[in-house]
């Protein structure tokens, strides 16, 4: 027993459960902001998409394209150094005094990036769903006197957010798990305390074992909530 201790300590995993638990509202946090700021901003851009509006439809697309196409870790870094070299940029060419380039908050560039992220995958599950409602209770709405944006409102959209929900559900999961990187640009979160602990105790393996069982119970319960209301949405008689 004392060999497996030596290698694998559950009394060192319960004494730091409740440390590295403490961070669970910072990882909650920025998940639900960039899940929220994420579905906005692909929903527009959904939109752009299928009503392919003149020069927005082409940002869109390669807004979706370099998000899908460029690693979450490399978006963060991105995000983390670049806005405040804009922000030093406009500045000076607005001929104000530079500001420092050094990041700051860096919690709000982690959300950021998250965001943008979101947008673009949950942007691609919103306009796919939304073509694939049928096109003749559009045309039935139209003959009704329903404007497009009524349409859109009224027939369409809760349709596609009765199909989109697991999708988004999952997207809000992903975004859960993707905090993990926030560390990276210096957040404590759940990841970020972690490597506290692990770094002054180096038993990184119980560590990780800590980390891996609170995610998996954040994503378990978020899995029950979805089931839930889908079950809560389903129109009576459909299966």
């Amino acid at each position: 027993m004392e060999v497996i201790n030596r290698f694998f300590s559950v009394e060192f995993m319960l004494k730091e459960i409740p440390f590295i638990a403490s961070y669970l509202p910072t990882t909650i946090f920025m998940a639900v902001c960039a899940t929220l700021i994420g579905w906005f901003i692909g929903f527009f851009v959904a939109m752009f998409r299928i009503n392919r509006v003149p020069v927005l439809n082409q940002l869109a697309g390669f807004y979706i394209s370099f998000i899908r196409g460029t690693p979450l870790m490399v978006q963060i870094y991105l995000t983390y150094y670049g806005i405040p070299i804009i922000i030093t940029m406009f500045h000076a060419l607005n001929g104000q005094p530079s500001a420092p380039i050094t990041p700051f908050l860096p919690i709000a560039f982690a959300i950021i990036a998250f965001s943008i992220n979101t947008g673009a995958y949950s942007a691609e599950t919103i306009r796919a769903i939304v073509i694939s409602i049928d096109k003749g209770q559009r045309e039935a709405a139209f003959s009704l006197g329903l404007t497009a944006s009524q349409t859109m409102r009224r027939i369409v959209l809760p349709q596609a957010f009765r199909v989109a929900l697991p999708m988004l559900c999952n997207s809000f999961i992903s975004n859960v798990l993707g905090t993990s990187l926030a560390f990276i640009v210096s957040v404590v979160d759940i990841m970020g305390a972690a490597k506290l602990v692990g770094g002054r105790s180096y038993r990184y393996f119980e560590v990780f074992v800590i980390v891996a069982i609170l995610y998996w119970l954040i994503s378990s319960v978020i899995q029950r909530f979805t089931y839930w209301l889908e079950n809560k949405l389903r129109i009576p008689g459909t299966s």
